[in-house]
């Protein structure tokens, strides 16, 4: 087979023919797509609906992303509000936990003070509540009434005191100490209703709840019975009005019969010799401090069996005090300190360290009466001192001059006067 070329004028012309009909293609392609806005060229039913079914969609499209965008705006402001909610919660939480540690330290310290307050309600024997609690004097424990009892009761004679097959009131007259600290119990304890008051609050928070706790029934009969004297007891040593009138009258009757006349001075005091013109002469020197001094007066130990030869109460005898001074008064005696008694309640008198009863003064009341009206007849007699906070007042016994003049060794021993007796009777 031959192939025949063409001459090259005529493959230029069908080079051209071929570009101008590609060119008309691609021109022709590109006119067929719409502009935006303009219909589409395309032609019969199925497109036209394909068309308007599309636009419908992006119509759609575009009001749900306008309304996604809204609720996005709308869902956005809220989360903002809760974050404020969230920020202000946490403030609060903030403020309540230190809160909740204050009110735990508070908490905590009033547990503590409860509990402080719960061990000073408490007997010291038993560990209870002091339900029934009653003061002791004059150390000031407190202690439950059962307790008490029990202790009192339980405690054994001194190798001095009675024996309670022996005598059966010698209970009466034994020696009682404080279980606390030994220090010598000699007037009945005391009720203390406060005491007793705040231990019935605290035993009734402590209860649970709904629970009713009885309070103690109250004591109908006296629980000291038998081991403390009755207060009545001494009243007997105790001068009553209508005796001393008696007294009084039989005197003045004793005197006009023999003739003797009295001052009024004299007659002020029912018993001579304390401070009246006949026994005590006019002293116009100055006072002064007492001093110590020996025992005064001779007191065996045997004399009194069921006290103790080391007792306060010898050494105050032989100091001249009676028993019954030393119960009404509670006095007391210290080396350093000489005598003292109270009077009047919590007035404290220091009376020196020895004192001088009248024979018939069996009780040396008559003497604490005079002492207390020497006090405002006398004021140079005493040093006083004023509290005042409580109206109390503290008393001083000063002497003349010349009774300090004695020079003593107050290293002396308290039994001097005994001793020096002793050795003149053999």
């Amino acid at each position: 087979m031959s192939t025949t070329k063409l001459p090259r004028s005529k493959r230029k012309e069908r080079s051209r023919s071929r570009d101008g009909t590609v060119r008309t293609h691609r021109k022709g392609a590109t006119s067929d797509v719409p502009d935006e806005g303009e219909e589409p060229l395309y032609s019969g039913p199925l497109a036209q609906a394909d068309y308007h079914r599309m636009k419908q969609e992006v119509e759609n499209l575009r009001k749900q992303v306008a309304i996604s965008k809204k609720t996005i705006h709308k869902q956005s402001k809220v989360i903002d509000e809760l974050r404020s909610e969230l920020k202000a919660t946490q403030e609060m939480h903030g403020t309540q936990r230190v809160e909740i540690e204050k009110l735990k330290r508070q908490s905590k310290k009033s547990e503590d003070l409860v509990t402080t307050v719960e061990s000073s309600l408490t007997c010291q024997i038993c560990m209870e509540l002091l339900l029934k609690p009653y003061g002791l004097s004059p150390c000031g424990h407190v202690l439950c009434m059962g307790c008490l009892l029990e202790w009192f009761k339980a405690a054994p004679p001194g190798d001095d005191e009675m024996l309670d097959d022996e005598y059966p009131d010698a209970l009466l007259y034994r020696k009682k100490t404080c279980p606390c600290c030994r220090t010598i119990v000699r007037s009945r304890p005391i009720p203390l209703y406060l005491v007793k008051s705040l231990a019935s609050a605290v035993d009734k928070a402590k209860a649970p709840n709904g629970a009713v706790r009885p309070s103690p029934p109250p004591d109908d009969e006296d629980p000291w019975a038998g081991i403390f004297r009755e207060p009545t007891d001494f009243e007997n040593y105790w001068s009553t009005d209508e005796d001393d009138d008696d007294d009084e009258e039989d005197d003045e009757d004793e005197d006009a019969e023999d003739g003797e006349d009295y001052e009024d001075d004299d007659d002020y005091w029912s018993f001579d010799g304390y401070g009246t013109g006949e026994d005590d002469e006019r002293y116009d020197g100055p006072y002064v401090a007492a001093r110590w001094a020996p025992p005064a007066t001779h007191v065996s130990a045997d004399e009194y069996p069921y006290l103790d030869a080391d007792s306060e109460e010898l050494k105050m005898l032989r100091r001249g005090a009676t028993l019954q001074m030393i119960e009404l008064f509670s006095m007391n005696y210290s080396h350093d300190l000489g005598l003292t008694a109270v009077v009047e309640d919590d007035n404290v008198v220091y009376l020196g360290w020895n004192i001088e009863l009248h024979p018939d003064d069996e009780t040396g009341e008559e003497y604490m009466d005079w002492i207390l009206a020497d006090m405002f007849d006398r004021p140079e007699r005493w040093r006083m001192i004023h509290d005042a906070l409580d109206g109390t007042w503290v008393a001083h016994k000063l002497v003349p001059q010349y009774e300090v003049e004695n020079e003593y060794d107050n290293t002396d021993s308290e039994m001097w006067t005994a001793e020096s007796d002793e050795d003149e009777d053999m």
